[in-house]
Order: C-alpha cells, then structure tokens, then sequence
C-alpha cells in the first residue's frame, strides 16, 4: 500500500493539492481485502462536494492560465521544455505571492485562485501547468 501511494505521489503530485491527509482503512472480506484510500483536508474549509467543485475550478483555470501564455505568444510549440518551464516559472513568481495566512496555502488552488501559497501550493500549480504544456513532472520526497 505504501509503494502504490508513494507511485501514485510522485506520477501524478498535483492531483493531491486539495488534499493534505491520507488515510486508509482494510476490510477482510471473502474475497481478500478491501482497502479504501481516504483523501482528505485537514483545513475543515471544504466538503467532499465542494473539494470536487474545487478540483474541476482548479484544473478549468489552470488550463486558462496556459492558453492566455500562449494566446500572448509567451509560450510556443518551437520553445524548448526548458524554455516553457522558465514561463511557467516567471508567472508564478509574477502572480503568487508566499502567505501562511490562507486556508488553502498549502494547495495548488490557493495559488491559482488566492494567489497565495506555501512552497507545496506553488509546487502542486507548477507541477500541474508543466504536465499540461506535456512535460514530465515527478514529485520526491
């Protein structure tokens, strides 16, 4: 369970910026064991329905983001995975600012929608907007 979780962490680390606590449960049951993966925020700011909600608003304007870079000629197809990378950079340094004082500080949504962050929530954002220009991001410990 610790190496599936820790696989999925480091592919996919932006999928966790709404979530800040995992936690798991195993049931035995007939047919083996059941283990249920609990994402959760420790924040107490969100429901599970409205961290959906904030899940899809999250990805919706992260892709904005991108298409406004490249409607501005500031990202292209010719610039190298380096180059998008620096745009990526330059943005983020340009639009977040580093706060503790916000709820969701430590989430990639923080940074995009509040334009405050802690080192993860601007991690999560650049990770996500780097994977959607297609280039791999992997998180470490």
């Amino acid at each position: 369970l610790r190496t599936a979780y820790k696989r999925l962490w480091e592919d996919y680390p932006e999928f966790f910026s709404l979530t800040n606590i995992v936690t798991y449960k195993a049931k035995g049951t007939p047919n083996g064991t059941e283990i249920t993966i609990i994402l959760a925020n420790n924040t107490n700011i969100a429901t599970s329905e409205s961290l959906a909600k904030m899940n899809t608003e999250y990805f919706q304007k992260t892709k904005e983001v991108l298409e406004k870079l490249i409607q501005e000629g500031k990202i292209t197809k010719e610039m190298t995975q380096r180059e998008k990378a620096e745009v990526v950079y330059a943005w983020l340094s340009d639009n977040v600012k580093y706060a503790t004082d916000n709820g969701y500080g430590f989430t990639g949504y923080g940074a995009l929608t509040r334009g405050k962050a802690v080192c993860q929530g601007y991690t999560a954002l650049n990770n996500l907007m780097l994977r959607y220009l297609g280039i791999k991001v992997q998180g470490i410990d």
